[in-house]
């Protein structure tokens, strides 16, 4: 007898129940404060203020550990912003994050930081032997739109990715590029200087802070709140990918790696705290927009992996966002539940600044800011770092793509033969798969096939110039971050 027709009677039922779960109520939602539409429009500024950490989960404003506060000076912020709690990053790692920060397009569009293999690239390895495309020199870069709004810019990075010729630095009237990995103190310094001497005038200053990124080694000063060295993990923790996914870890060493993640995130929010104090201090808070995100998380384990760069989980997409307006009244304490993306950011920020940009995929956020709209959007992500593998087992897994509609998530190699979904109300750590066939997932997947179809047809007419080479001290900056390993 046919195998599939024995089955078939016993597997039927189940998928047409699968089927109709969508008929079923949904649970209620997590609670989310009241919104109390802000009094009046927003108020005029003349300094914008961003501050990104890298690497930095969406998990991370509010966290508690040994009992207190690990971000009192982040929280503090956040209770005088605006917060939007469902945020994603339009790739999982630093490059193509920060071109989509920087130009409101996705990186297939923007193509900075994507990386393109040389004829015969170094087997396995993920930027030596590679060569990273810039920012495409046709499209403005949010530094530029400030410019032209009669603003002086400035920034203080510390992320190898973010090389000069990499386009990064478009825009920007002093670009404090470091490829050594800085320590937020440092970068602190040189931000409370660079706003000393330009604050007085319209200013757009973006400040990076990188301690987050591995190896995770917090200063002695902030390891007496966590645990203690377990097992076969050690300060400064960096374990090779290939090691991480071959090594069965404890409880006790999982707690141990996140605890190293959670002493960097302290010693990054005190150096906010000190920031934030002397733009008080001089002044200039009740002038500036303050504007704090991440640009990709961070995983620990909970969908096998460590680190980033090739998963679309929440833990690693999903990321923080508060504005707070000048002064730190005007929506203050409000929290947005309503899915907003990558891209939005640049046409926010313009539009702050009193002019918003055309030609760009995000939309501004004022909208939701000032309680006109409570409309979600549809949240597209691509670009994995590594995507070539001498195992072509290994590399469809390395091209895939990902699109969030709000409640379900669909994340697809580029041959589609990976496929995962899940329903985030339901389940938000993403551990129950949804089968292709589910009408929810087959509507996620097909408003996903539309958005890449807009991209193919709006994307470069013309090829990108050649794919800028690193140099060797990059290189080696790089390897001293785990991306080479």
């Amino acid at each position: 007898m046919n195998l599939r027709r024995l089955l078939l009677p016993l597997i039927l039922p189940a998928v047409i129940a699968l089927g109709c779960r969508d008929e079923q109520p949904p649970p209620a939602p997590p609670p989310v404060p009241a919104f109390t539409a802000p009094e009046g429009p927003p108020p005029s500024g003349t300094g914008l203020l961003l501050i990104v950490v890298d690497t930095m989960r969406h998990d991370i404003p509010g966290r508690r550990v040994a009992n207190r506060s690990l971000t009192p000076n982040i929280d503090r912020l956040a209770a005088g912003s605006t917060q939007f709690s469902s945020y994603y990053a339009a790739a999982p790692w630093t490059a193509p994050a920060f071109g989509t920060m920087f130009t409101g397009v996705s990186p297939s569009r923007h193509e900075g930081g994507l990386i393109a293999p040389r004829e015969n690239p170094t087997a396995g390895r993920m930027v030596k032997g590679f060569y990273l495309k810039s920012i495409r020199s046709d499209m403005p870069t949010l530094a530029e739109h400030m410019k032209q709004q009669g603003m002086t810019t400035g920034a203080v990075v510390s992320n190898p990715f973010l090389f000069p010729l990499l386009g990064y630095r478009r825009g920007f009237d002093e670009f404090d590029y470091s490829i050594a990995h800085r320590r937020a103190d440092e970068v602190t310094e040189r931000a409370i200087r660079w706003l000393n001497a330009n604050g007085d005038k319209p200013f757009f200053y973006l400040v990076h802070y990188i301690d987050l990124h591995t190896p995770y080694d917090p200063l002695p000063a902030h390891r007496d709140i966590f645990d203690r060295p377990a097992g076969r993990m050690q300060r400064p923790f960096m374990m090779p990918f290939d090691e991480v996914m071959r090594t069965d870890f404890t409880n006790e060493e999982r707690s141990f790696i996140r605890s190293l993640y959670d002493g960097e995130m302290a010693q990054v929010d005190r150096q906010i705290g000190r920031l934030l104090a002397a733009l008080q201090r001089n002044g200039m808070a009740d002038r500036t927009w303050v504007v704090l995100t991440s640009d990709h998380g961070e995983e620990f384990l909970e969908h096998g992996g460590l680190y980033h760069g090739r998963q679309y989980e929440d833990e690693v997409t999903r990321i923080p966002l508060m504005i707070r307006a000048p002064g730190g009244t005007w929506g203050a304490g409000n929290t947005i539940p309503a899915t907003v993306c990558q891209v939005d950011l640049l046409p926010t920020l313009v539009a702050l600044a009193g002019a918003p940009p055309k030609d760009v995929e995000g939309r501004s956020l004022l909208p939701l800011l000032t309680g006109a709209s409570d409309a979600g959007g549809r949240c597209y992500m691509e670009a994995p770092m590594m995507r070539h593998h001498p195992d072509p087992r290994l590399s469809r897994h390395l091209h895939r793509h990902a699109f969030f509609d709000g409640r379900y998530k669909v994340i697809r190699s580029d041959d589609g033969t990976i496929y995962r979904a899940f329903d985030l109300l339901r389940d938000p750590g993403e551990k129950v798969r949804l089968p292709a066939m589910y009408p929810a997932v087959r509507k996620a997947t097909a408003a996903m096939n539309r958005y890449r179809a807009m991209l193919r047809r709006t994307g470069p007419s013309t090829p990108s110039v050649d794919a800028v080479p690193l140099p060797a001290d990059v290189q080696q900056s790089l390897e001293a971050l785990g991306y080479t390993q």
